[in-house]
Formats: structure tokens, sequence, C-alpha cells
């Protein structure tokens, strides 16, 4: 399934089904994610190059959707 990921500069509440809805009308039905995850700047893993590590992430979101 889908997972969209992303770093909030605040601590502000975000609305996924409003934010579903909206990625609903640009993307096609099997493409908007079912689950979406927030993270910390401070959470993101980042190899030494500065590129977002893939397989840490991968990981985190297991580890997240173990905690749901």
């Amino acid at each position: 399934s889908v997972v969209a990921i992303f770093v909030a500069d605040d601590d502000g509440e975000v609305d996924e089904a409003a934010l579903r809805q909206q990625l609903a009308t640009k993307l096609s039905s099997y493409k908007v994610p079912r689950r979406i995850l927030r993270l910390s700047q401070a959470e993101l893993p980042v190899m030494s190059s500065g590129k977002i590590d893939m397989r840490k992430l991968a990981e985190l979101v297991r580890k997240r959707g173990a905690q749901r």
C-alpha cells in the first residue's frame, strides 16, 4: 500500500482525511496513500551524502505501522 511521508516545521495538526481528499483530486485512486506518516526533521534518516536513506525509511514506516 502507498504511504505518504512528510516532514513538518511545526507541531500543527494535519487533517489526514482532507489531505487524502485533496490528493484524490490529483492522483489516480490507487496512488492515494492509505497511511500518512509525519516525521520530524531529526527522525528523517539521511546518509552522509545528504540523501534520504530509503532502506532505513522503509524500516521506520514498518515500525510505526506496528505501533498503530
